[in-house]
């Protein structure tokens, strides 16, 4: 009877460690499903100021596209509630740096969709140590492997040369003097980037994969706007209207850039539209017939400068850069004018005045500004977007540029342009033309957009939401995709309940040591009697 009982405390004590050890051991962060309507969006980043730099306001242009669910943390303060409800993990590491347990941890156990960017994913060895980094390498294209449609860069530019395990696959790939390189790379479900930069023509074609990464079928759509550039109460309003009628007789939705007030502070000169009626009048009828407003600046100047000459926004105060929206907002709607969207003047802006026009507008229309360290440091999405940084504005962006004075390479150079969006299936093709110029060039323009492949132009009176919403049967037919989804739903009852996993599995045990010892001990009393 006593080595019953000896067994049976042995047993049961054993039972009672495995609870504790299941319990208490950390469990894999849990994923929430990724095939639910909006995705839900984390972006950890390591930088050299643990601040937001304009590389990741890059990545948010791109993944703002496919959802509005997106938050940013320093790898430094990145703690287990942030991956709360979480579906798609981006790690940017700008910076090489050891980055904290807690953080590497969190990452690489994730069991979502996961995509590191840059530096320090030799860090995260259970999900990335398919990713083999030997030094750098400078190239000079791009390409998207899928279609094998090729970028050939602006300028000769730097990356990680990697190399992949053989399971692993390319999805982008860098050239240079016939050397071919893995740029972005997938394995199962994590994603690896081998640059710490993201230019205008990665972003192309990253918006592209970007579609298999959130599992959206976008059809292929090119959304076009047309946009006439510098309207102020000097204009000839004659060479406004004859603009206008270009695009009113082919029936072309398009948007004027009006700019309320004319300033000159050397001659003391300053205008409003009411000292231009005629200039007045064809607005309002440009209205009428379809034409949307926008707002471009109250002055279009700042300093000394003259109307035109730009940078009204860019270092002005919250509450001075209110004051002046407000005043130009205000100027157009006591004219019978309703401004739709705001362009800041040469496209300056800081970040803190993003929130200040987003008060008042839901559209911005341009390029962005991406640091409030340097006006120059900007960039375009290649497709509509709702970033975090525009505070809820939707940004119907520039990318074809405009036709120069003089140039006359412009037209050539928006074709080149056009045809590198194109290799994104949903890019928005968007110019703008100064109506000084007169309707010849305008025309020209419009032929060689019309030239474009599903091209539908953007009306910005009757589209209240530009962005689009990720549909639920929207999903990619990659055949990849579908056999690692196939894999996901072996393991499903694992995944599902992988939180609790370690109380079931520690309780089980339990159970049967528990039962194991009352078997023992009826074995021993049988063999004592």
């Amino acid at each position: 009877m006593r080595n019953c009982r000896s067994i049976k405390t042995v047993l049961l004590g054993m039972g009672i460690l495995v609870l504790i050890q299941f319990s208490f051991f950390p469990s894999p962060v849990l994923a929430k499903e990724t095939s639910g309507k909006h995705p839900e969006v984390l972006v950890v980043y390591t930088t050299g100021t643990n601040e937001l730099t304009e590389q990741q306001r890059k990545l948010d242009l791109l993944i703002s596209h496919f959802t509005k669910e997106v938050r940013f943390t320093s790898a430094e303060e990145l703690a287990r509630e942030d991956l709360n409800d979480i579906t798609h993990l981006f790690y940017f590491g700008e910076e090489q740096r050891t980055l904290p347990k807690n953080t590497v941890r969190l990452i690489d156990d994730f069991t979502g969709v996961k995509m590191v960017l840059g530096y320090n994913e030799t860090q995260f060895p259970h999900s990335y140590s398919f990713v083999k980094k030997n030094g750098n390498t400078t190239i000079e294209n791009l390409t998207l492997k899928k279609t094998k449609e090729t970028i050939t860069l602006s300028e000769p530019h730097q990356i990680f040369k990697i190399s992949k395990d053989s399971d692993a696959r390319t999805l982008i790939s860098a050239e240079e003097s016939g050397s071919e390189h893995p740029l972005l790379i997938k394995s199962y479900s994590n994603y690896y980037y081998a640059d710490s930069e993201i230019s205008l023509e990665d972003a192309i074609l990253m918006g592209e994969v970007l579609h298999q990464v959130f599992e959206t079928n976008h059809r292929e759509s090119h959304p076009a706007v047309i946009r006439l550039e510098d309207v102020n109460p000097r204009l000839d309003p004659e060479m406004l209207r004859q603009c206008a009628e270009v695009l009113i007789e082919r029936n072309i939705p398009f948007m004027v850039a009006v700019t309320p007030v004319y300033k000159n502070p050397e001659t003391g000169e300053e205008y409003h539209l009411t000292d231009a009626p005629d200039l007045l009048n064809v607005l309002k009828d440009i209205e009428v017939q379809g034409g949307a407003i926008v707002l471009h600046g109250y002055s279009d100047q700042s300093g000394s400068g003259i109307t035109g000459d730009g940078f009204e926004f860019s270092k002005m105060e919250y509450s001075e850069l209110e004051t002046r929206i407000e005043k130009g907002k205000e100027e157009l709607v006591k004219l019978g004018l309703t401004p739709l969207a705001l362009e800041t003047p040469h496209y300056t802006i800081s970040q803190e005045g993003y929130e200040a026009a987003a008060s008042h507008f839901t559209n911005y229309l341009g390029q962005l500004q991406l640091t409030d360290d340097n006006w120059k440091v900007m960039m375009e999405a290649p497709y509509l977007t709702s970033p975090t940084f525009l505070k809820g504005m939707e940004l119907i962006p520039e990318t074809l540029r405009y036709v120069q004075e003089g140039e006359v390479h412009s037209i050539e150079r928006m074709g080149e342009r056009a045809g590198n969006l194109m290799i994104l299936r949903d890019s928005v093709l968007s110019a703008f033309y100064h109506p000084y110029l007169g309707p010849e060039g305008l025309e020209e323009v419009i032929e060689e957009m019309m030239s474009y492949p599903a091209l539908e132009w953007v009306d910005l009176k009757t589209d209240a939401s530009l962005t689009r919403d990720v549909a639920v049967d929207d999903i990619t037919s990659d055949e990849e995709d579908l056999l690692l989804n196939a894999k996901v739903k072996q393991n499903s009852f694992l995944s599902l309940n992988l939180r609790w996993n370690p109380i079931i599995i520690g309780a089980g045990v339990t159970i049967m040591v528990i039962l194991l010892s009352y078997a023992l001990s009826l074995k021993i009393r049988k063999e004592n009697e």
